[in-house]
């Protein structure tokens, strides 16, 4: 083997880490944007979002800044003029 193409496996090697290095720093950018995380959390059901609360400071942040993750788990809320109305479901009769 040539010392050529060890340089060159250690080029490739070192471009491939780059790649690596920047995914992390695209999901920084994500996790960081406050509005794309409460977009994300919000599709989690109640429990996995009150349990989202303790997987860092930013995140409990996010949900305790949020008036959506808010009234989302019934914390708060909602705003004036919007109605809920909760029917039963129906059963099957036979």
């Amino acid at each position: 083997m040539k010392i050529n193409d060890l340089s060159n496996d250690n080029m490739s090697a070192s471009s491939n880490s780059s790649d690596e290095t920047k995914e992390p720093a695209a999901c920084a950018q994500v996790q960081a944007t406050t509005e794309l995380m409460e977009m994300i959390l919000l599709r989690l059901p109640m429990k996995e979002l009150l349990f989202a609360q303790a997987v860092c400071r930013f995140w409990k942040t996010v949900i305790e800044g949020s008036a959506k993750l808010q009234q989302a788990l019934f914390f708060q809320l909602p705003p004036k003029g919007w109605s809920f109305s909760w029917r039963a479901p129906k059963t099957c009769r036979v």
